[in-house]
């Protein structure tokens, strides 16, 4: 992992005023109450700590040491066991879980974080290894944004489906 450029913002990333409140837009696409959900890029848990208790499991990955901290420091605080929700450091361009989801997430412009074509591949390559047959991948933008494609990009998409339909 490279420098933690998301360090000193984890501190006061939870009272952001500007994040949106999109914590019903995932639970309505939650396919059933058992559903698993890996959520790409889960910070501080903003998202994964409420879909925790909608779902069957979820699973979170971040880069920022500093961020992931907060979020299994909240996991441990609300008592939510590691069968039920997990975080791990890792980089949502390349990582390797041995399961499939149901739903797969990147909430609040995960994807616009994404600096290169490369990145872009491996985000897609590992979320086809991940979704699960029949699974979803909602889109990720915002509600500033709502013409924003897959995880928030606009514009990139016909290119992204045809690569990777």
């Amino acid at each position: 992992m490279s420098e933690d450029i998301r360090a000193e913002a984890a501190q006061y990333y939870d009272a952001n005023p500007t994040i949106p409140d999109d914590i019903a837009f995932y639970k309505i696409r939650l396919p059933s109450a058992d559903a698993s959900v890996l959520e790409l890029g889960c910070g501080t848990g903003r998202v994964l700590l409420p879909l925790a208790g909608s779902c069957g499991y979820i699973h979170g990955i971040d880069q920022s040491q500093a961020m992931l901290a907060r979020c299994l420091q909240k996991l441990r605080a609300t008592a939510i066991p590691p069968t039920k929700a997990w975080a791990e450091l890792g980089d949502i361009t390349a990582f390797a879980l041995d399961r499939t989801f149901d739903l797969v997430i990147a909430p609040y412009r995960v994807f616009q974080l994404l600096a290169t074509d490369g990145q872009v591949d491996g985000l897609f390559r590992c979320i086809r290894a991940h979704l699960a047959p029949g699974g979803l991948l909602p889109p990720g933008g915002s509600r500033d944004r709502p013409e924003a494609g897959c995880c928030g990009q606009v514009g990139r998409m016909p290119r992204v489906r045809s690569r990777w339909a």
